[in-house]
């Protein structure tokens, strides 16, 4: 029963460990798969993968879909979070910004290619 629990996790990781307030990039959330699949891939090659795992799944139905290889389930929760996060910023709540280059943005160091503040 982690629907929506893992997605309401997730999103209150990204929304604390990033500093999505000042993150000034146009939003560019997608439903796509595979285009979601290429942001994580490429955000794995920018922070690695330990950094990224500590920062997306670090919350207990996250794990719980990871730890069970469900694929499928921790996609539609990922996607999910995806849309939240596009709401929250076509609501004013936060300025829009790319999901890959938010974490660049990371509060414990970025690359050259984050958003700029």
């Amino acid at each position: 029963a982690a629907r929506g629990g893992a997605a309401e996790a997730l999103l209150g990781r990204l929304l604390t460990d990033f500093d999505v307030r000042d993150a000034s990039i146009r939003s560019r959330v997608t439903m796509d798969p595979a285009s979601v699949q290429a942001d994580v891939t490429q955000a794995c090659e920018r922070l690695g993968q330990e950094r990224l795992h500590r920062a997306w799944l670090d919350s207990p139905e996250m794990r719980l879909l990871e730890l069970q290889r469900d694929t499928d389930a921790f996609w539609k929760e990922f996607r999910l979070v995806l849309v939240q996060l596009e709401a929250l910023a076509e609501a004013g709540r936060i300025e829009g910004y790319d999901v890959a280059s938010a974490l660049w943005s990371a509060k414990d160091g970025g690359g050259d290619e984050g958003p700029s503040i």
